[in-house]
């Protein structure tokens, strides 16, 4: 008997001590993981990028909306004749020039290698003429984010009542700028992205540069070198549709085929049902006239 208990004691102890190793594991880990918490929300920093030209008028809102949000902005301006530079400046921007590459996402990615983002937490990119609704709001909402999310979009809000959410916040490495035009961040891993609550809103018209060949042009290369898209399809078919030139027709009817988002090729036939009514009408108005 004197054995046995001997033997039962030995082994509660060796239990005791394996279970008190386990917790001290345990409680040594949960600490590594709250000083790891700390040291982030310590080393927590956000740099807001953005291209210019000739924002030297609306610069002054959108740095106004990203204080405590950003703690750096960084200004890439892609040749103003304004006085974008001195303005950006002005505001505490670091400013960097670089010649325009014909391309508004090769402008974007350029933009963000000059602005040395390789130790920030997020990286932010919004539009020159838009503004960011409560960012420390949107800053707080960041440090909630589960550490495997590299990409997260917020919505983006029209004075014509638009609205929809778009990739504009990422992590170093997480995404990438694609297209020439109406060029959209996409992640680089899938099943790495989320969207947040929050507003950029763009307060003035939009549209204003529908007659631009150039654009036009960005917009077809676009359409030639990715044939699978038939939402870049859409884009170029819908410049078209602006400057009323009914080679859109022919375009939109493919993507209204192809398309695999419904409400894209459900949008693709009513805009190319527009065309034939402003024609209906000026058919109309010219009669008129001529009575």
């Amino acid at each position: 008997m004197q054995q046995l208990a001997q033997v039962t004691g030995s082994t509660l102890k060796n239990h005791n001590k394996r279970k008190q190793a386990k917790v001290h594991k345990q409680i040594q880990a949960n600490g590594q993981r709250i000083r790891k918490h700390l040291s982030n929300m310590r080393n927590f920093n956000v740099v807001a990028v953005f291209i210019t030209k000739n924002e030297a008028e609306n610069l002054p809102r959108l740095m106004t909306s990203l204080q405590g949000f950003a703690d750096r902005v960084v200004v890439v301006d892609t040749g103003s004749t304004d006085n974008t530079v001195e303005v950006a400046t002005g505001l505490g921007a670091e400013v960097h020039s670089i010649a325009w590459p014909d391309s508004f996402s090769d402008a974007r990615n350029k933009a963000v290698e000059l602005a040395n983002t390789a130790n920030a937490t997020w990286i932010a990119m919004f539009d020159a003429d838009e503004i960011l609704t409560d960012g420390v709001d949107l800053r707080n909402k960041l440090k909630t984010l589960p550490a495997n999310i590299g990409v997260v979009s917020i919505y983006h809000r029209t004075r014509f009542g638009h609205r929809f959410p778009r990739n504009c916040i990422w992590k170093p490495g997480a995404a990438q700028w694609k297209y020439r035009f109406h060029e959209h961040l996409l992640p680089v891993k899938p099943n790495t992205q989320t969207v947040l609550n929050h507003y950029v809103d763009h307060p003035d018209d939009v549209g204003k540069n529908h007659q631009d060949d150039r654009i036009l042009e960005m917009m077809r290369l676009d359409m030639v070198e990715n044939p699978e898209s038939a939402t870049r399809k859409y884009y170029f078919g819908r410049q078209l549709f602006y400057k009323q030139d009914e080679a859109c027709l022919e375009i939109f009817k493919d993507v209204y085929e192809t398309s695999k988002l419904q409400a894209e090729a459900a949008q693709a036939a009513v805009v190319a049902g527009n065309l034939f009514e402003y024609k209906r009408d000026a058919i109309l108005k010219s009669e008129e006239e001529n009575k």
